[in-house]
């Protein structure tokens, strides 16, 4: 698994050397940042594969544990959540935060990243609230899928 993560980033990340590459503009691009239309490109190929891979995963979840996949209770969701999900976020933000960030942007990247951590964490300790979060427990990933979509990486705003 860690292999296939590392191969996606250094596909990701070899997407955005390339089309760095083909701007020219005379500079030393394998220094230079990336545009954020590159950043975001990486971003979606990550988001893209991880999310088939959580699909993948939780269906195999739900059929090793004779789990209804149309109307899963909320019990078997917290535990898909735990066993899949949360993995798989921790994966996307390891990811996300290894790829460059344009310039001037590392401080937005940095806080998506931050907010998914937060997340994860507090998803850990009560999976319920992303299973069937209240308005007295909201969606532990609230402010990440904000900040994510701000910045219009969409593929990677759900966890």
């Amino acid at each position: 698994m860690l292999c296939r993560t590392r191969i996606r980033l250094f596909v990701a990340l070899g997407a955005i050397a390339l089309l760095a590459a083909g701007c020219g503009g005379g500079s030393d691009s394998s220094t230079s940042a990336p545009t954020k239309k590159q950043f975001l490109q990486g971003a979606h190929a990550i988001c893209y594969h991880l999310s088939k891979k959580q699909v993948r995963e939780t269906e195999a979840f739900y059929k090793a544990h004779g789990l209804s996949t149309t109307e899963p209770s909320q019990r078997a969701q917290e535990r898909n959540i735990i066993a899949v999900v949360l993995p798989v976020v921790e994966e996307k933000a390891e990811e996300l935060g290894a790829l460059p960030a344009p310039a001037g942007d590392e401080a937005k990247v940095r806080a998506i990243v931050t907010a998914m951590e937060r997340g994860v964490r507090g998803t850990e300790a009560h999976p319920g609230w992303l299973a069937a979060p209240t308005s007295k427990h909201p969606n532990p990933f609230a402010e990440s899928e904000r900040l994510v979509s701000d910045y219009g990486a969409w593929l990677c705003a759900q966890p």
